[in-house]
């Protein structure tokens, strides 16, 4: 192995260490076959995956600069020995596993989905700089408007909204695209379009005349004084920046787009080295090259004005759109090929932007409604990057997949096919009445289960305990005091959290992460988000409309609980993360430019690790209904399962899933580490083992607590692997107990929507729970057809919404009984259980008083695991 020259004796210790381990690592027969055999063999891609799994695994750089100790090189000979077993049987791709968990079994597939999941982060991050921005912009002209004008500021906004939404709905040809501009024009007359006149002659000034304009002294071009309205002055700084931004998105873009050139000629994605090989990839790089010298020239002169790009980005993303969403039976995994049939579908001569004719159309819009065009270029470079970088990443995850008819690699190449299939068209394979109806009845309990529930948002906080035990309390401490007092550290976070997508709100996440819409839906412009008034405007069928005004209020409010605990709670577990990692590899020599970089990509995996990515690709197949799952190849066509309105039915069935599956996976993922780290013999260098000691020392916490103050603490820190664990023994083995109630195995398994269906059947005796041992397993033992049975009438409650079922059968009563301290009880699941009755009693050597047992349901218990599952 070529390694470079050491410096120091350190240095020359630890790339004779690394060069030991590459010998270790080659020295395994099914490795050396899963990079091609002995004859065929790819060295590069054997180092670059030894470095993968290396950095994935120890979580510590793989270089000659990063100290590793004596039980890190022993864990990584574990880890090969581990991964060379794991080559010679199948690639694990089971439907229920979250992908999270399923990548971790390849290097490869693991960098590829955490990939997936940056390229995610980056669009998320420039989309919410359009969105922030045009806020802001929209505010200032509707200020300067009405300086002007008069009248109020709420009908301004909504006659504009009006307008838009009537052009959102409307027909796209000229003659309607017309009819809009000219009722855009009506509404800017009143003011003989003066605010939208100084907007775009202040947006397309150079830097020097922009700074002029700002002063009474200023004159214009034919000498006259001019003085611009301050509001209107202050929107194009705005929107100055927001370009130049947006530019800099697209150029990120083309770069991306020069790359896939130098794959198809280098194998690799040097763009120097494939101009110096190849007359022909000189020809395409340096025509690309040309618009970014083009755009990048504008920036720096000001008044960059994107509308002789913004065509040439419409017919590149689309073609390149094209060429993603080829059937899979059509794409060849020869490397070469691929290239060819994405670079076939690209008109390189037509990228120049200096080339392209302006769209008098787009003139048009820019004249009447320059927000709108602002808003149409950053989501459309914001996508066309995202395009650019996910075909990188699949074409390079690609050239580290030789072709071979091992089982292991078969699963694996299936797996990163899934992924990006997924990834780059979601539901779209779907009828489109299908992705409605999954859409509707997610909503619906989405807003059912989650809406106002306070229970449910700081249940949501308090899981945080999990990474904490990762890190330890410490690292949270030792950050805020950084946060606090070292202005170093806080400006390189700072740059952190920009780049990584926290210092942004995301207003389309939380609407696609639990189905409240489709990804079709978010790409088609169905889904917008109005700067005029800050809302998330859903134009959909009369149908989700007439659905929409009835919870409306609760979808965008009700979720304020749960969206102000996970967002503060990702920012922390970042910035913690962030810096245990980043203090860590500084005080042991690390270099920090390195050490910023490599802490920053680390922060993000554990942010994604603990808090969870809920974009459909990172799903569990049955819950995100798109299973790609390629069976066979017959008369051409591609079988799959799980496909059309069988994978929207699977979608609707698991829903909200996703958060205990991925637990599971952690906590599955955290017991092997534990397992490695002992053949290791690690000892507490090991994180896994730090982990659990840390875990378990909160869990004997919260027992100690629970047993002093006989107040239940899990209810609200809670395991919710362990309690799913412990509430289906309870329905195997409890299902007959009269005092105590369960409510199934399919309630364990399934998502809410069918829980309502089973309710709905066992009350009207389809389902009989009666006379059938089976069916108690199964639907629980409540019999929801019995009216005289308490719990049935107090669950029935439930199923219009668990805020509803809290409030009707604990906030009220307690209200009118005059007990309203019993309200953070309730809120926070404050409740005693035997054991902490027990424990109590034990510590404070009480004798309980012998009281009558009464046969009844235990309400609350029943309630309480109830709530457990629909929180």
């Amino acid at each position: 192995m070529g390694l470079c020259n050491p410096t120091n004796k350190d240095k020359e210790g630890r790339m004779d260490a690394m060069s030991e381990m590459y010998d270790y690592w080659i020295g395994k027969k099914n490795i050396v076959d899963r990079f091609g055999g002995r004859k065929d063999y790819d060295a590069k891609s054997s180092v670059d995956n030894l470095k993968w799994l290396i950095e994935q695994r120890l979580e510590k750089p793989w270089d000659a600069d990063s100290p590793l100790t004596e039980g890190d090189y022993r864990r990584i000979k574990v880890e090969i020995d581990s991964f060379d077993n794991a080559l010679g049987g199948k690639f694990s791709n089971l439907a229920f596993i979250v992908p999270e968990g399923i990548s971790k079994q390849d290097p490869t597939s693991r960098k590829f989905y955490l990939q997936l999941n940056d390229i995610l982060n980056y669009e998320r991050v420039q989309i919410n700089k359009v969105l922030t921005s045009n806020g802001f912009i929209a505010n200032h002209m509707l200020d300067a408007y009405i300086s002007i004008h008069g009248g109020k500021k709420d009908l301004a906004t909504k006659e504009l909204r009006e307008l838009r939404k009537e052009m959102a709905d409307a027909d796209p040809n000229e003659h309607v695209q017309a009819e809009f501009v000219g009722k855009i024009e009506s509404f800017v007359a009143s003011d003989k379009g003066q605010t939208i006149r100084e907007f775009i002659e202040l947006t397309q000034m150079d830097n020097d005349t922009f700074k002029e304009a700002r002063k009474p002294s200023y004159r214009n071009e034919a000498g006259d004084l001019t003085s611009y309205n301050s509001h209107v002055y202050k929107a194009v700084e705005k929107a100055r920046a927001n370009l130049g931004d947006m530019s800099k998105v697209f150029t990120n873009g083309l770069r991306g787009l020069q790359q896939i050139i130098a794959l198809k000629y280098t194998n690799g994605t040097d763009i120097k080295q494939a101009r110096a090989g190849s007359n022909e990839a000189r020809r395409m790089i340096d025509i690309i090259e040309d618009s970014i010298v083009d755009i990048t020239a504008g920036n720096e002169r000001g008044g960059y004005f994107p509308q002789v790009q913004f065509e040439t980005i419409m017919q590149i993303k689309e073609n390149l759109s094209k060429a993603m969403n080829a059937n899979t039976l059509s794409r060849d995994y020869a490397f070469a090929d691929v290239v060819d049939n994405v670079i076939a579908k690209i008109d390189i001569n037509k990228i120049p932007a200096h080339a392209q004719r302006t769209n008098p159309l787009l003139d048009k819009y820019w004249e009447k409604d320059p927000l709108f065009v602002l808003k149409e270029y950053g989501d459309q470079a914001a996508q066309f990057n995202k395009m650019i970088r996910t075909q990188i990443t699949y074409l390079d995850a690609l050239k580290h997949l030789p072709k071979s008819d091992v089982e292991f690699q078969n699963g694996l190449r299936r797996f990163i096919d899934e992924e990006y299939t997924v990834f780059t068209q979601g539901a779209s394979g779907r009828p489109d009445w299908a992705n409605g109806a999954v859409t509707v009845l997610n909503s619906l309990a989405t807003a059912r289960t989650m809406g106002l529930n306070i229970t449910g948002a700081v249940k949501n906080a308090a899981s945080a305990v999990h990474f904490y035990s990762r890190v330890g309390i410490g690292a949270l401490n030792a950050t805020r005091k950084a946060m606090s007092h070292d202005r170093e550290f806080q400006e390189i976070i700072k740059r952190a959290e920009e780049e990584a997508g926290f210092l942004f709100t995301d207003v389309a996440k939380e609407l696609y992460t639990e189905g409240l819409i489709t990804k079709k839906d978010l790409q088609s412009g169905k889904v917008d988000f109005d700067p005029l008034t800050g809302k998330i405007v859903i134009d959909g069928t009369p149908v989700r409309d007439a659905l929409k005004k009835g919870m409306n209020w609760t979808l965008d409010k009700g979720l304020f609980f749960h969206r102000l605990t996970e967002n503060s709670q990702r920012k922390w577990m970042f910035r913690t993360a962030f810096h245990r990692k980043y203090t860590k590899l500084v005080n042991d020599g690390y270099p920090p430019d390195k050490a910023k970089s490599f802490s920053q990509a680390y922060a993000l995996k554990m942010v994604n690790s603990w808090a969870y990515e809920y974009a459909a690709h990172a799903k569990s197949k049955i819950v995100r209904g798109e299973w790609r799952t390629i069976e066979e190849i017959q008369d051409g066509k591609i079988m799959k399962k799980g496909s059309g309105v069988a994978g929207a039915g699977s979608e609707v069935a698991f829903h909200l899933l996703h958060y205990p599956m991925s637990l599971f996976e952690t906590h599955y993922d955290a017991l092997k580490g534990i397992h490695k780290s002992i053949l290791a013999k690690q000892g507490l260098e090991s994180e896994e083992i730090q982990y659990a000691m840390r875990y378990a020392g909160v869990s004997l916490g919260v027992a100690l607590a629970s047993a002093l103050t006989n107040t239940d603490f899990t209810n609200i820190i809670e395991n919710e692997s362990i309690e799913r664990v412990q509430r289906v023994m309870d329905d195997l083995t409890q299902f007959d107990n009269p005092d105590k109630g369960t409510f199934g195995l399919m309630s364990e398994f399934t998502g809410p929507t069918l829980g309502t269906l089973k309710h709905l059947a066992v009350a009207n005796e389809i389902i009989d729970i009666d006379h059938s041992d089976l069916n108690k397993i199964l639907f629980g033992n409540v019999d929801f057809a019995d009216d005289s049975d308490k719990l049935s009438t107090m669950y029935a409650a439930y199923q219009w919404s668990t805020a509803w079922g809290v409030t009707k059968n604990k906030l009220y009563p307690s209200l009118k009984a005059g007990r309203g301290r019993d309200l953070i009880t309730h809120w926070l699941k404050l409740y005693p259980n035997q054991y902490t009755k027990a424990a109590n009693q034990f510590i404070f050597q009480r004798t309980p008083k012998k009281q009558k047992r009464k046969k009844q349901t235990n309400v609350d218990r029943a309630l309480a695991v109830l709530e457990s599952m629909r929180r």
